[in-house]
C-alpha cells in the first residue's frame, strides 16, 4: 500500500539527516543502491509512475539527501 511505504520512507528520511554520517559506508552505499532501484522500477512503467508520483517524489527527495 502506498501510505505505508511512503511512511517508511519518512522513517528512512529521519535516518539518513541524523545518522548518515555514523552508518557504515557499505551499508549507506547499499541505501543509495535500493533507492536509485526503487526510482528506476517505479519510473520504468508510465502507469506504475502516474500513480505513484508523490511516492517516486519522496524517494528523489531522499536521494538527494
Amino acid at each position: 500500500n502506498q501510505q505505508t511505504k511512503y511512511y517508511a520512507l519518512q522513517i528512512l528520511e529521519q535516518v539518513i539527516k541524523t545518522r548518515w554520517k555514523v552508518l557504515p559506508r557499505n551499508q549507506c552505499e547499499g541505501i543509495k543502491k535500493y533507492i536509485v532501484g526503487l526510482i528506476i522500477k517505479t519510473s520504468s512503467d508510465p502507469e506504475t509512475m502516474e500513480n505513484s508520483k508523490v511516492y517516486l517524489n519522496k524517494l528523489n527527495m531522499i536521494l538527494v539527501q
